[in-house]
């Protein structure tokens, strides 16, 4: 939202930050607090969680998903053993990220791999057809 960036890099700043969740794995990535200052993560970038949860980003080559290589754009796929009564294994949740950089690239402070461009990729057909699908 534009307003927010403004306020986030005013010289006074606002600190404001990004959070991205599904309902299988919440928070599954969160941004720093940005500001005027280059040392924070800004404009959706967001670092992966730690938690008791694998969060890929997966594209299709040949006949198996595997993940993507940095800079590439691929589908979210959530491994989690934290739920109770069912374990998800390489859940599509319906959203696509590119993995933007690997572990310990973010000069702002934070180790994990760091995500951008997350957002829904729903076919409205295929949900009305044949609802979510598993890996």
């Amino acid at each position: 939202i534009p307003e927010v960036e403004t306020w986030a890099n005013s010289p006074l700043g606002t600190p404001t930050n990004a959070i991205f969740g599904a309902t299988e794995v919440l928070p599954a990535f969160l941004s720093t607090c940005y500001g005027p200052d280059d040392r924070f993560c800004k404009y959706n970038d967001l670092h992966a969680t730690f938690g008791p949860h694998l969060i890929e980003v997966l594209k299709l080559k040949g006949d198996k998903m595997v993940p993507v290589e940095e800079g590439e754009s691929g589908i979210l796929a959530l491994t989690t053993v934290f739920r109770e009564g069912t374990i998800l294994l390489r859940y599509l949740i319906g959203d696509e990220a590119r993995y933007k950089k690997g572990w310990g690239s973010c000069s702002c402070g934070r180790t994990t791999s760091l995500y951008d461009k997350i957002q829904r990729i729903d076919i409205p057909e295929e949900v009305l057809n044949h609802g979510c699908v598993s890996l």
